[in-house]
């Protein structure tokens, strides 16, 4: 009961896993997006995170890739970029991991001083528009607001959302060869046979 009830979740894990992850992803980022905004009014602005190796590669190569290939899309820069980090040498890696770790001790620091400068006032005010933002935005007027202010947004705040959005992929990927293989250890081999009949690939 316990195997059929996986193979059930499987068959239709891709389609689901996706339009969930996205779904999920794209819920809370464009909530965190517009509180963000409004935090704004409220609070001086907050220090940037550094961006993280792997984005600092992508915005490195992209316009390269745009050179080779004009109209590509910005998901194929991802795949592209991804299949080169891969292969990138530790050396050059280690390069972007220490330009990282440098901007983030400068950010850490900066992120100190702001928290300190921050008035119980300014937290008060902000507990309560944050409340009212939520009583006012229900989830149909929010799908609609947030499909609008999704594609607003440049590619480069995006970039962050369509990385995560891979990396969940691929983990579906990595989950699914470990079922598998555990069915087969299982002795059955019979469920993954059905499910991979059903698979739409």
């Amino acid at each position: 009961m316990m195997y059929s009830g996986r193979f059930l979740f499987f068959v239709r894990s891709e389609g689901l896993l996706c339009a969930r992850s996205h779904l999920l992803s794209f819920h809370q980022n464009i909530s965190k997006h517009m509180l963000k905004r409004l935090k704004e009014t409220i609070f001086p602005l907050r220090p940037k995170k550094p961006v993280p190796p792997f984005l600092m590669y992508i915005r490195q190569v992209k316009p390269r890739f745009a050179e080779e290939s004009p109209g590509i899309k910005y998901t194929e820069i991802l795949q592209r970029a991804a299949s080169e980090w891969s292969k990138l040498d530790v050396a050059e890696k280690e390069n972007f991991v220490n330009e990282y770790n440098k901007s983030y001790k400068i950010y850490m620091e900066k992120l100190r001083e702001y928290k300190n400068s921050l008035t119980e006032e300014q937290k008060q005010l902000w507990e309560q528009k944050k409340k009212e933002y939520e009583q006012v935005n229900s989830k149909k007027d929010w799908i609609k607001s947030m499909t609008e202010n999704w594609n607003k947004l440049p590619d480069k705040e995006k970039e962050p959302y369509f990385t995560e959005a891979m990396q969940l992929k691929a983990q579906y990927h990595k989950d699914l060869e470990k079922w598998e293989m555990e069915m087969i250890r299982s002795g059955n081999s019979d469920i993954l046979v059905n499910h991979l009949e059903n698979y739409t690939w």
